[in-house]
């Protein structure tokens, strides 16, 4: 079989929490109370505001000019408070709606930055399958450096009754 004789498939690479926006760019912006926010728009097609966390803003990265967008989202609906927890989903919902509008057939699913522990970021894969699962018809890719993360993402996507995943990249390093 030749190359041009394979489908060409799509994976949207944007849902990691290793993904980041300049605090200086249009990505970001202060609320009307001085918080800084990660800009994006709504279900309604209104711009809104994603408070960043307080765990994010003491960062090293943080202070050099970065946002990682992705986890300050994971982290708003993982933990937030009730409004601030409906950002954080709405905003992984505008990712996925953002990829699913340009093509994208699968969504590529990373949360091994949100913590170095593994237990933390089971959770959070656990999380943004669910949160994903409901928002999208799209596959997800799951993908993380650690293999418990991983299964936990594949018997979520299953749990969830998401459209049948894919395993992207397992390490036999470990």
């Amino acid at each position: 079989m030749q190359m041009s004789d394979r489908p060409f498939v799509i994976i949207g690479e944007n849902i990691h929490c290793t993904r980041k926006v300049k605090r200086s760019g249009p990505r970001c912006k202060k609320a009307p109370d001085g918080m800084e926010c990660v800009v994006f728009t709504d279900a309604a097609g209104q711009e809104a505001l994603l408070p960043i966390p307080e765990a994010i803003r003491k960062t090293e990265g943080f202070e050099g000019g970065n946002v990682p967008h992705v986890a300050a989202a994971v982290q708003q609906g993982m933990f937030g408070d009730g409004e601030n927890r409906k950002l954080g989903e709405a905003y992984i919902g505008w990712l996925a709606a953002r990829q699913e509008k340009t093509g994208s057939q699968y969504l590529d699913v990373n949360v091994d930055e949100i913590s170095p522990e593994i237990d933390r970021r089971n959770a959070a894969m656990k999380w943004i399958v669910e949160l994903l699962c409901r928002q999208t018809k799209l596959s997800l890719s799951i993908d993380s450096s650690e293999v418990s993360t991983l299964r936990i993402g594949l018997e979520t996507v299953k749990k969830s009754g998401g459209a049948r995943p894919m395993l992207n990249s397992a390490s036999l390093e470990r």
